[in-house]
């Protein structure tokens, strides 16, 4: 969050930006699921999701080109895996 407003980015990508009425007002957790619907029709279905990188940086505002930066030093380095988060 920065100056009250949320910018939720993809790829590089902004997708969208809202203001402060709409920012989390509490803390938040990350989370990757897969929800499958009922459809009308049978058979297997699947799923692959595949993520390179989730990169947060506590108590700072931190643009997508900057993140983008920290993770490409961070594969440079030969570094795959790096959770610094405190355990709920």
């Amino acid at each position: 969050m920065h100056d009250g407003k949320t910018t939720y980015s993809i790829d590089g990508r902004d997708l969208f930006t809202n203001g402060s009425e709409h920012s989390p007002r509490e803390p938040m957790t990350v989370n990757f699921s897969t929800w499958f619907i009922d459809l009308p029709f049978k058979g297997a279905r699947s799923w692959d999701m595949k993520v390179d990188w989730l990169y947060y940086q506590a108590d700072q505002d931190v643009s997508g080109k900057d993140a983008q930066k920290a993770v490409a030093a961070l594969t440079a380095d030969g570094t795959h895996y790096v959770n610094t988060l405190p355990k709920p």
